[in-house]
């Protein structure tokens, strides 16, 4: 039986099917995190992606092999890795810095892995409250390449991770010890906050203000 995972269908890339699986633990209860304790004014702290992160590949594919009209051996714009090497980039896992936030028994109201859907994903934590994302880290080359195939910058944040691979949400005077953890294992920062509007407000890379 499988009791987690999902069969997906890769028509683009494989013939017949793709069986991912996953692992089920353990947890007690009163430690569980749901995201019922968010608040407005709880901060969220972004964690860096690398990538894509192996979602929106249909778009990326699109835009960068058919309407780029560029190839696996072409150079990047900033000429440090080629378009294939950028496109097979292993996933960042979060795994051992979670964890040393477990360890250090932090109190953290919120955890969302921002994966396909963007950080609409954050939609999944709790009703009734919204979230303002205004402090972004500097967007990957991978994702400002897609963009200019005339890729409307509000799908952009809805399929692909922009950046930030993770988020923490936490009460701000938890905030800088939370860092202070996850900086041992990644990169991350503020990047915005909770509000009391069931919006989801983004200040994207080009300069606009989007909203979901």
């Amino acid at each position: 039986a499988i009791i987690g995972g999902e069969t997906a269908s890769l028509p683009g890339i494989i013939k017949d099917f793709d069986l991912a699986g996953t692992g089920i633990g353990f947890v007690d209860i009163d430690k569980i995190i749901s995201g019922a304790d968010i608040e407005p004014g709880n901060v969220l702290i972004g964690i860096n992606s690398n990538g894509l992160h192996s979602n929106g590949y249909s778009l990326a594919r699109k835009a960068i092999f058919e309407d780029a009209g560029l190839t696996i051996d072409d150079k990047m714009p900033n000429g440090e890795t080629t378009i294939g090497e950028e496109l097979i980039r292993p996933t960042e896992l979060y795994v051992k810095p979670i964890v040393a936030l477990f360890e250090k028994e932090y109190n953290i109201n919120g955890l969302a892995h921002i994966t396909g859907g963007g950080f609409t994903n954050l939609r999944r934590l709790k009703k009734g409250v919204g979230y303002e994302i205004t402090d972004l880290p500097e967007t990957p080359e991978i994702f400002k390449l897609i963009y200019e195939q005339n890729v409307d910058i509000k799908e952009m944040y809805k399929v692909f991770n922009m950046g930030i691979g993770f988020v923490v949400i936490a009460e701000e005077d938890e905030a800088e010890k939370i860092m202070d953890t996850l900086k041992e294992y990644c990169q991350c920062q503020i990047i915005g906050k909770v509000t009391d509007d069931e919006k989801i407000v983004v200040k994207a890379f080009e300069g606009s203000t989007i909203e979901y």
